[in-house]
């Protein structure tokens, strides 16, 4: 049925299906968020921002007996400043700027037609967009900006249809987000907040044709990770504080002032400016300085500052110093999961292209015998979905932040059962720096490395983001990878290898390694694990 224009009582329904359809689907955005950093909050921020403003407008009878557009625009209002109060995390904040923006189209003697959408859309993708002190591309604002440009392309009067338009467009450049923002192809996902907005769109539209909230599948968001790009600071955690404070102004802003001194303090700024108050949300080493800065501007209303390395990190919980513990270790391989059982873990999650999700380490958590459980993540990207499965779990989950495989091996190295899970965080902390870790990859494209060419058939070795060697043959490239590292402090090296590895190899791997130079030990394991064809482990 086409819908021309559309009332309060509809307007109210297309909002709380938008809630519903985030709600049932935000643990997928926690477990894709890996930009600004990888804190695994991006639905949670946008659920906070958006349910209790939806939520207001349903318990307000904001016009119940007019139905008309007056009765729209205040509600569209209602929603708007029940969004900036409650916005929460910089995903929260550019949904808050993009409804504040679409309200100012609203005409209260007209009805909500598609043009009024239409124009709706443009108006609050410019305000998120410019509210955005440096936008990044591939992130929510390219989404919003593409949904904004397929509206104004369609000129049908359908609103329904103007809003599939849409989502067509979104849904196409989701997948298009990784190649322009490189630390989403290196973990493997697409953009987290962008397709947060895609969810909010999708059951505004299903809220209108009758439709019900469904669950998504985390799966077709992920795809295998590109090690070949090269890492950046983007994702990383330079700065330590989310800082959100809102502001009544006493005056005019100096505005260029203001901005160059959050520019030079921090990163992700979202900056917006109404007639009474601003908003502001940073990611800063100097929350006390940005606040004591901003106070000299008006009364500052609500203020929060949240540790993201603590968030991160997982260390927000007090240990208890009583009680045996258990550990879980997520692992990229068949010989890995044999490997760390003999090392006492007491249970292996395996993965393979695709990184595990929250709720499948949630799954194993709850299925274990040990009220307190020990994750070890194993690989940098899956500590947000860990640390999710940790915050949802019933039972007592500590998580000790192994950012690979190897690091994972050395911390189960200072576990032992009968200590408590205070005495185990501890030595198993302290033994996530006694190897080193390599990866080496078979490329099977063209590709580039920050400065470095890689050509289809190329070996190289990475070090953490580092890239080592680069060689058309493994153990030339192996060998110039180890010759950076300090092997005279070393006793030990480790291949896991997968299986596209040449068994043929292990001689000469052997013969580079057991040189009178280098009096190594020097073992062969199977990992099983996809992507890298050998993990190389040297302690």
């Amino acid at each position: 049925m086409k819908i021309e224009a559309i009332g309060v009582a509809e307007l109210k329904r297309s909002l709380k299906s938008a809630a519903d359809y985030l709600s049932l689907n935000t643990g997928i955005l926690d477990n894709l968020n890996v930009f600004p950093v990888p804190d695994g909050d991006t639905g949670i921020n946008m659920l906070s921002t958006l349910k209790p403003a939806v939520d207001a407008l349903l318990a307000d009878g904001v016009g119940a007996a007019a139905g008309s557009i007056g009765g729209c625009a205040e509600a569209w209002a209602l929603l708007s400043e029940q969004a900036n109060k409650h916005s929460r995390g910089n995903s929260g904040f550019i949904l808050a700027c993009f409804i504040r923006g679409f309200y100012k189209r609203l005409d209260r003697s007209g009805k909500i037609t598609a043009e009024v959408i239409r124009g709706g859309f443009h108006s609050g993708s410019y305000a998120a967009r410019s509210s955005l002190l440096s936008p990044v591309e591939g992130t929510m604002v390219t989404i919003i900006t593409a949904m904004a440009e397929a509206m104004g392309e369609n000129e049908s009067g359908d609103i329904a249809e103007l809003l599939k338009s849409a989502l067509d467009r979104g849904r196409e450049q989701i997948f298009e987000t990784p190649r322009l923002l490189p630390v989403l192809a290196r973990a493997g996902v697409v953009d987290a907040g962008g397709l947060g907005f895609i969810f909010v769109v999708e059951g505004m539209r299903q809220g209108l044709i009758g439709g019900e909230p469904k669950s998504e599948k985390e799966q077709d968001y992920r795809f295998q990770p590109d090690p070949s790009i090269a890492e950046t600071d983007e994702g990383s955690l330079c700065y330590r504080f989310c800082t959100e404070l809102t502001v009544q102004k006493k005056g005019e802003l100096p505005w260029q002032e203001l901005k160059a001194f959050l520019e030079q303090r921090g990163n992700s700024i979202a900056l917006v400016q109404e007639e009474e108050y601003i908003k502001l949300h940073i990611h800063s080493n100097a929350p006390e300085e940005i606040r004591a800065r901003m106070a000299e501007h008006g009364t500052i209303l609500a203020s929060k500052v949240d540790d993201m390395a603590e968030q991160i990190n997982a260390g927000v919980k007090i240990l208890p110093d009583h009680g045996a513990a258990s550990v879980l270790a997520v692992v990229p391989g068949s010989g890995f999961k044999d490997l760390f059982f003999d090392l006492e873990a007491a249970a292996c999650l395996q993965y393979g292209d695709q990184l595990p999700s929250s709720g499948e380490i949630l799954e194993i958590l709850e299925g274990m015998n040990s009220e307190n459980i020990i994750i070890l993540p194993n690989q940098k990207n899956i500590i947000p979905a860990a640390m999710l499965a940790q915050k949802n779990s019933s039972k007592q989950v500590f998580l000790v932040p192994s950012e690979n495989v190897v690091q994972g091996i050395t911390a189960l190295y200072g576990f032992n059962e009968e200590d408590s899970p205070q005495q185990n965080i501890r030595s198993m902390r302290d033994g996530l720096g006694l190897a080193v870790c390599l990866k080496v990859y078979h490329s099977k494209r063209d590709s580039r490395y920050g400065e470095v060419e890689i050509k289809k058939g190329d070996f190289f070795v990475l070090r953490g983001e580092d890239i080592l060697a680069v060689d058309a043959s493994l153990v030339p490239a192996v060998e110039r990878g180890l010759a950076g590292l300090e092997l005279g402090e070393a006793g030990c090296i480790s291949f896991y290898y997968s299986d596209a590895f040449d068994q043929s190899c292990k001689a000469e791997l052997e013969r580079l390694i057991r040189r009178p130079e280098n009096p190594l030990e020097v073992e062969f394991h199977y990992g099983g694990q996809s992507g890298s064809l050998l993990i190389v482990a040297v302690e």
